[in-house]
Protein backbone atom coordinates (compact mmCIF):
# COMPACT_ATOMS: atom_id res chain seq x y z
CA UNK A 1 0.00 0.00 0.00
CA UNK A 2 1.42 3.35 -1.05
CA UNK A 3 1.05 6.61 0.81
CA UNK A 4 -1.11 9.31 -0.76
CA UNK A 5 1.06 12.18 0.52
CA UNK A 6 4.76 12.57 1.41
CA UNK A 7 5.65 10.53 4.48
CA UNK A 8 7.17 13.55 6.22
CA UNK A 9 3.76 15.23 6.10
CA UNK A 10 2.18 12.20 7.79
CA UNK A 11 4.90 12.13 10.44
CA UNK A 12 4.21 15.75 11.33
CA UNK A 13 0.43 15.33 11.12
CA UNK A 14 0.18 12.43 13.56
CA UNK A 15 -0.22 12.90 17.32
CA UNK A 16 -1.15 10.58 20.20
CA UNK A 17 -4.94 10.55 20.13
CA UNK A 18 -6.54 9.20 23.31
CA UNK A 19 -10.16 10.24 22.75
CA UNK A 20 -12.21 8.99 19.80
CA UNK A 21 -15.72 9.32 18.44
CA UNK A 22 -17.98 6.60 19.84
CA UNK A 23 -18.60 4.93 16.51
CA UNK A 24 -17.18 1.98 14.56
CA UNK A 25 -15.08 2.26 11.45
CA UNK A 26 -16.57 1.88 8.00
CA UNK A 27 -16.40 -1.53 6.36
CA UNK A 28 -14.02 -0.15 3.73
CA UNK A 29 -11.69 1.13 6.44
CA UNK A 30 -11.69 -2.21 8.22
CA UNK A 31 -10.99 -4.02 4.96
CA UNK A 32 -8.06 -1.71 4.23
CA UNK A 33 -6.56 -2.31 7.67
CA UNK A 34 -6.97 -6.08 7.44
CA UNK A 35 -5.45 -6.08 3.96
CA UNK A 36 -2.45 -4.14 5.26
CA UNK A 37 -1.95 -6.48 8.21
CA UNK A 38 -2.25 -9.59 6.05
CA UNK A 39 0.94 -8.56 4.24
CA UNK A 40 3.02 -8.52 7.43
CA UNK A 41 5.04 -11.63 8.26
CA UNK A 42 8.39 -10.35 9.45
CA UNK A 43 10.44 -7.25 10.23
CA UNK A 44 13.52 -5.88 8.44
CA UNK A 45 15.82 -7.78 10.82
CA UNK A 46 14.08 -11.12 10.31
CA UNK A 47 11.83 -11.51 13.34
CA UNK A 48 8.55 -13.33 12.77
CA UNK A 49 5.54 -11.07 13.43
CA UNK A 50 1.79 -11.30 13.18
CA UNK A 51 -0.89 -8.70 13.84
CA UNK A 52 -4.64 -8.61 14.31
CA UNK A 53 -7.14 -5.77 14.17
CA UNK A 54 -9.54 -6.22 17.07
CA UNK A 55 -12.56 -4.18 16.10
CA UNK A 56 -15.84 -3.15 17.64
CA UNK A 57 -18.98 -4.54 16.08
CA UNK A 58 -22.04 -2.36 15.75
CA UNK A 59 -24.04 -4.86 17.81
CA UNK A 60 -21.57 -5.18 20.68
CA UNK A 61 -20.22 -1.73 21.34
CA UNK A 62 -18.89 -2.68 24.80
CA UNK A 63 -16.94 -5.75 23.76
CA UNK A 64 -13.52 -4.08 23.84
CA UNK A 65 -13.95 -2.80 27.37
CA UNK A 66 -13.22 -6.23 28.82
CA UNK A 67 -9.77 -6.16 27.24
CA UNK A 68 -8.70 -3.32 29.46
CA UNK A 69 -6.48 -0.26 28.94
CA UNK A 70 -6.63 1.10 32.51
CA UNK A 71 -8.87 3.99 31.43
CA UNK A 72 -6.14 5.46 29.23
CA UNK A 73 -8.26 5.47 26.07
CA UNK A 74 -11.79 6.72 25.44
CA UNK A 75 -14.09 5.21 22.78
CA UNK A 76 -11.59 3.37 20.56
CA UNK A 77 -13.00 1.79 17.43
CA UNK A 78 -10.49 -0.99 17.85
CA UNK A 79 -6.97 -2.03 18.63
CA UNK A 80 -4.01 -3.23 16.62
CA UNK A 81 -2.31 -5.99 18.58
CA UNK A 82 0.52 -8.20 17.52
CA UNK A 83 3.04 -10.74 18.69
CA UNK A 84 6.71 -11.25 17.92
CA UNK A 85 8.87 -14.33 18.17
CA UNK A 86 11.85 -14.59 20.51
CA UNK A 87 14.45 -13.41 17.97
CA UNK A 88 17.24 -11.17 19.21
CA UNK A 89 15.94 -8.07 17.38
CA UNK A 90 12.23 -8.78 17.85
CA UNK A 91 11.38 -5.51 19.59
CA UNK A 92 13.12 -3.38 16.98
CA UNK A 93 11.28 -5.25 14.23
CA UNK A 94 7.96 -4.86 16.04
CA UNK A 95 8.42 -1.11 16.48
CA UNK A 96 9.47 -0.71 12.84
CA UNK A 97 6.48 -2.54 11.40
CA UNK A 98 3.84 -1.12 13.72
CA UNK A 99 5.00 2.47 13.12
CA UNK A 100 4.71 1.90 9.38
CA UNK A 101 1.13 0.66 9.87
CA UNK A 102 0.37 3.70 12.05
CA UNK A 103 1.51 6.06 9.30
CA UNK A 104 -0.82 4.30 6.86
CA UNK A 105 -3.67 4.78 9.36
CA UNK A 106 -2.74 8.45 9.61
CA UNK A 107 -2.93 8.60 5.82
CA UNK A 108 -6.48 7.20 6.12
CA UNK A 109 -7.41 10.05 8.47
CA UNK A 110 -7.59 7.90 11.61
CA UNK A 111 -6.26 8.72 15.05
CA UNK A 112 -3.86 6.39 16.86
CA UNK A 113 -2.14 5.99 20.20
CA UNK A 114 0.75 3.70 21.14
CA UNK A 115 0.20 1.72 24.36
CA UNK A 116 3.34 0.08 25.69
CA UNK A 117 2.32 -0.55 29.27
CA UNK A 118 -1.23 0.58 29.95
CA UNK A 119 -3.10 -2.50 28.75
CA UNK A 120 -3.83 -5.98 30.09
CA UNK A 121 -1.51 -8.20 28.08
CA UNK A 122 -3.21 -11.41 29.16
CA UNK A 123 -6.55 -10.37 27.64
CA UNK A 124 -5.06 -9.35 24.31
CA UNK A 125 -2.77 -12.39 24.29
CA UNK A 126 -5.82 -14.64 24.58
CA UNK A 127 -7.47 -12.96 21.58
CA UNK A 128 -4.36 -13.48 19.46
CA UNK A 129 -3.63 -16.97 20.73
CA UNK A 130 -0.16 -15.96 21.85
CA UNK A 131 2.16 -18.90 22.50
CA UNK A 132 4.80 -19.28 25.21
CA UNK A 133 7.63 -18.39 22.84
CA UNK A 134 5.94 -15.17 21.65
CA UNK A 135 5.66 -11.73 23.21
CA UNK A 136 3.34 -8.73 22.85
CA UNK A 137 5.43 -5.56 23.30
CA UNK A 138 2.73 -2.95 22.60
CA UNK A 139 -0.67 -2.33 21.06
CA UNK A 140 -2.22 0.62 19.25
CA UNK A 141 -5.63 2.13 19.95
CA UNK A 142 -7.31 3.65 16.92
CA UNK A 143 -10.49 5.25 15.73
CA UNK A 144 -12.08 8.37 14.34
CA UNK A 145 -10.69 11.43 16.11
CA UNK A 146 -13.15 13.01 18.51
CA UNK A 147 -11.67 16.47 17.98
CA UNK A 148 -10.23 17.02 14.49
CA UNK A 149 -9.60 20.65 15.44
CA UNK A 150 -7.16 19.45 18.07
CA UNK A 151 -5.31 17.60 15.34
CA UNK A 152 -5.01 20.83 13.36
CA UNK A 153 -3.76 22.72 16.43
CA UNK A 154 -1.33 19.91 17.26
CA UNK A 155 0.17 20.22 13.81
CA UNK A 156 0.58 23.97 14.26
CA UNK A 157 2.26 23.46 17.66
CA UNK A 158 4.61 20.85 16.23
CA UNK A 159 5.60 23.02 13.31
CA UNK A 160 6.13 25.86 15.75
CA UNK A 161 8.48 23.75 17.83
CA UNK A 162 6.43 23.39 21.01
CA UNK A 163 6.66 19.61 20.75
CA UNK A 164 10.26 19.55 21.89
CA UNK A 165 12.64 17.59 19.71
CA UNK A 166 16.31 17.14 20.35
CA UNK A 167 18.39 19.16 17.91
CA UNK A 168 20.10 17.23 15.12
CA UNK A 169 23.45 17.91 16.78
CA UNK A 170 22.43 15.87 19.84
CA UNK A 171 21.34 12.88 17.77
CA UNK A 172 23.79 12.54 14.86
CA UNK A 173 27.56 12.31 14.95
CA UNK A 174 30.51 11.67 12.64
CA UNK A 175 32.92 8.77 13.33
CA UNK A 176 32.52 8.93 17.12
CA UNK A 177 30.27 10.29 19.87
CA UNK A 178 32.41 13.40 20.31
CA UNK A 179 32.15 14.85 16.80
CA UNK A 180 28.90 16.53 15.83
CA UNK A 181 27.84 15.86 12.27
CA UNK A 182 28.21 18.71 9.78
CA UNK A 183 25.99 19.65 6.88
CA UNK A 184 28.73 18.49 4.53
CA UNK A 185 28.88 15.07 6.23
CA UNK A 186 25.09 14.74 6.16
CA UNK A 187 24.78 15.61 2.49
CA UNK A 188 21.72 14.11 0.82
CA UNK A 189 20.80 12.30 4.05
CA UNK A 190 19.63 15.47 5.78
CA UNK A 191 15.92 14.71 5.06
CA UNK A 192 16.34 11.27 6.66
CA UNK A 193 17.90 12.83 9.74
CA UNK A 194 14.89 15.11 10.06
CA UNK A 195 12.56 12.12 9.73
CA UNK A 196 14.31 10.46 12.68
CA UNK A 197 14.22 13.70 14.64
CA UNK A 198 10.41 13.69 14.31
CA UNK A 199 9.96 10.05 15.31
CA UNK A 200 7.71 9.44 18.33
CA UNK A 201 9.14 7.72 21.40
CA UNK A 202 7.97 6.63 24.82
CA UNK A 203 7.73 9.69 27.08
CA UNK A 204 9.45 11.62 24.26
CA UNK A 205 12.85 10.38 25.45
CA UNK A 206 14.21 10.17 21.87
CA UNK A 207 16.79 7.52 22.84
CA UNK A 208 18.39 7.08 19.41
CA UNK A 209 21.94 8.17 18.65
CA UNK A 210 23.37 7.70 15.16
CA UNK A 211 26.97 7.82 13.95
CA UNK A 212 28.00 8.15 10.32
CA UNK A 213 31.22 6.35 9.58
CA UNK A 214 32.14 6.09 5.92
CA UNK A 215 29.08 4.94 3.99
CA UNK A 216 27.43 3.36 7.05
CA UNK A 217 25.07 4.92 9.59
CA UNK A 218 25.25 3.15 12.96
CA UNK A 219 22.16 3.26 15.20
CA UNK A 220 22.64 3.18 18.98
CA UNK A 221 20.20 3.04 21.86
CA UNK A 222 20.98 5.61 24.55
CA UNK A 223 18.95 4.22 27.43
CA UNK A 224 17.14 6.31 30.01
CA UNK A 225 18.36 5.03 33.36
CA UNK A 226 15.71 2.94 35.12
CA UNK A 227 13.05 3.58 32.49
CA UNK A 228 12.31 -0.05 31.57
CA UNK A 229 13.37 -1.54 34.89
CA UNK A 230 11.55 0.71 37.37
CA UNK A 231 8.63 -0.22 39.61
CA UNK A 232 5.91 0.99 37.22
CA UNK A 233 7.41 -0.95 34.32
CA UNK A 234 7.50 -4.09 36.45
CA UNK A 235 3.93 -3.64 37.69
CA UNK A 236 2.47 -3.38 34.18
CA UNK A 237 4.91 -5.99 32.82
CA UNK A 238 6.24 -3.52 30.28
CA UNK A 239 8.81 -4.86 27.84
CA UNK A 240 12.03 -3.07 26.92
CA UNK A 241 10.07 -0.28 25.30
CA UNK A 242 13.04 1.85 24.27
CA UNK A 243 14.05 -0.88 21.84
CA UNK A 244 10.66 -0.30 20.18
CA UNK A 245 11.68 3.35 19.87
CA UNK A 246 14.76 2.34 17.87
CA UNK A 247 12.52 0.36 15.53
CA UNK A 248 10.35 3.44 15.04
CA UNK A 249 13.41 5.53 14.18
CA UNK A 250 14.54 2.85 11.73
CA UNK A 251 11.12 2.96 10.08
CA UNK A 252 11.28 6.73 9.61
CA UNK A 253 14.80 6.46 8.21
CA UNK A 254 13.92 3.77 5.67
CA UNK A 255 10.67 5.41 4.56
CA UNK A 256 12.54 8.66 4.07
CA UNK A 257 15.24 6.90 2.06
CA UNK A 258 12.68 5.15 -0.15
CA UNK A 259 10.86 8.40 -0.83
CA UNK A 260 13.93 10.26 -2.12
CA UNK A 261 15.56 7.26 -3.80
CA UNK A 262 18.51 6.62 -1.49
CA UNK A 263 19.45 2.94 -1.64
CA UNK A 264 20.64 0.98 1.37
CA UNK A 265 20.01 -1.99 3.63
CA UNK A 266 19.99 -2.91 7.32
CA UNK A 267 22.90 -4.91 8.72
CA UNK A 268 23.99 -5.88 12.22
CA UNK A 269 27.75 -5.34 12.41
CA UNK A 270 28.93 -3.48 15.48
CA UNK A 271 31.69 -0.96 14.68
CA UNK A 272 34.74 -0.28 16.78
CA UNK A 273 33.38 2.91 18.34
CA UNK A 274 33.74 3.76 22.02
CA UNK A 275 30.37 4.41 23.68
CA UNK A 276 29.98 7.26 26.20
CA UNK A 277 28.51 5.09 28.98
CA UNK A 278 27.12 1.66 29.79
CA UNK A 279 23.67 3.04 28.97
CA UNK A 280 24.58 3.31 25.29
CA UNK A 281 24.51 0.18 23.15
CA UNK A 282 24.84 -0.63 19.48
CA UNK A 283 21.70 -1.89 17.72
CA UNK A 284 21.88 -1.85 13.91
CA UNK A 285 23.43 -0.13 10.90
CA UNK A 286 22.23 1.23 7.57
CA UNK A 287 24.74 0.52 4.81
CA UNK A 288 24.45 2.64 1.69
CA UNK A 289 24.36 0.79 -1.63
Amino acid sequence: MKFSVPVKALVKRRFSCRSFLNQPLEITEIDSINSLLSQIHSGPLGSSLRFKFITLSREKSDELKVLGTYGAIKNPAGYLAGVADSSKKNLEDYGFVLEKVILHLTDMGLGTCWLGGLFTRSSFAKVLGMTDDEMMPAIVALGKMADPERARKALIRQLGGSYKRKPIQEIFFSNDFHTTITAEDAGSFTPLMEMVQWAPSAANKQPWRIIKKGDVWHFYLNRTKGYSTGLVAKLVKMDDIQRLDIGIAMCHWELGANEIGLQGRWIVDSPDIEVPSNLTEYVVSWKCD
